[in-house]
């Protein structure tokens, strides 16, 4: 069962480095935006909901490709409404809570979300309990993250996120909604050490997957052993394997 609390506080303690040092989600929220406005682009957009809006990172890149009649922007962690003071336009409806519980708004044009479904309890009924939320033929669009993600991680300490992978995705929502597209991809972000990897997963958040304080051996004994078993002189990688989901209300 994942913590949602110790998650909530991960994030916002990450809030002052996030935008920063998540390199990855940065890139990853640019490819879903663009994958939106060429696969779903012309779609009538009056209303739309982000959920995990976090920074704003998605937020920003979809605002330069469409304007929505009303944007209504959901996050667990309530301190970042104050990223969305200044966004163009008409100001957008923040929703505070988790978005599996909290109501979220209905008559829904598109739904989004970049990088945060995999930290649901169940992210495949969130989605299709959306449904309710859409209008007939509104769009959910997101991105989230494969079997193959951090997995450099997984290989030395056992502990993982359950990430599904794209296939899991059409059979799971194929029965709610018309698949529109997904793809995904593989890459690395190389670190100078170890150490350096766990700065980047703290200063970015994820790290929300358990509360285990490690000691100051365990931690040698992982760093030595995340540049033995994946070290190439250059510096040490970290994998990552986003998905990427666009479906349609049947």
């Amino acid at each position: 069962m994942i913590d949602k609390e110790l998650v909530k506080k991960r994030f916002s303690a990450a809030i002052g480095t996030y935008s920063e040092h998540a390199v990855a989600q940065h890139g990853i929220a640019s490819t879903l935006a663009s994958l939106i406005d060429e696969h779903a682009g012309k779609q009538c957009c009056r209303r739309m909901l982000e959920i995990g809006c976090g920074t704003g990172l998605l937020t920003r890149e979809l605002l330069k490709r469409m304007q929505p009649g009303e944007l209504y922007l959901n996050d667990i962690c309530e301190s970042f409404e104050r990223f969305y003071w200044d966004l163009p336009g008409q100001p957008a409806h923040f929703v505070a809570g988790d978005a599996e519980v909290v109501g979220l708004p209905s008559g829904l044009d598109f739904i989004v979300s970049s990088s945060v479904v995999q930290w649901f309890e169940n992210p495949v009924r969130f989605f299709q309990k959306c449904r309710c939320n859409l209008n007939e033929g509104g769009c959910i669009a997101f991105s989230t993250f494969g079997p193959n993600n951090l997995r450099e991680l997984f290989q030395l300490t056992g502990r993982s996120l359950c990430y599904l992978s794209l296939e899991c995705w059409k059979e799971s929502l194929s029965g709610s909604y018309s698949w529109v597209h997904g793809e995904e991809s593989l890459f690395q972000l190389h670190f100078p050490s170890p150490w350096d990897v766990l700065l980047h997963l703290k200063n970015t958040g994820v790290t929300g997957i358990g509360s285990r304080v490690w000691t100051k051996r365990e931690l040698l004994d992982f760093c030595h052993d995340y540049e033995a078993r994946f070290g190439d002189g250059n510096g040490v990688p970290l994998t990552y394997h986003p998905v990427y989901v666009i479906v349609k209300k049947r």
